[in-house]
């Protein structure tokens, strides 16, 4: 039986959420990133949908389909919540 090996972003995103907890400092820096990646990415998914939809070829498409785009922001904002959280539970852990 193979194992299945672990990704390197998962890796990644594990090790950052163990070091969150410890330095509510990086989680704070890393939720306010990913709370701009969020910003930035529903502007630029917003621009794309008007772009579709002003071309008579992509107008049905963008219509049809343009919703699931949104799905990049939420996704940054998602993590932005979970790290947010973390930071949240260091911080009192450290003051409180």
């Amino acid at each position: 039986m193979r194992w299945r090996r672990k990704s390197q972003k998962d890796e990644v995103l594990k090790m950052l959420f163990e070091l969150t907890g410890m330095v509510w400092q990086l989680g704070a820096v890393l939720s306010v990133s990913f709370m701009i990646f969020a910003v930035l990415s529903l502007r630029w998914v917003r621009h794309s949908i008007a772009v579709a939809e002003s071309s008579p070829l992509l107008a049905q498409l963008a219509a049809a389909y343009g919703w699931v785009l949104f799905a990049l922001p939420i996704l940054f904002l998602f993590w932005a919540l979970i790290f947010g959280k973390k930071t949240l539970d260091g911080y009192l852990d450290n003051h409180f």
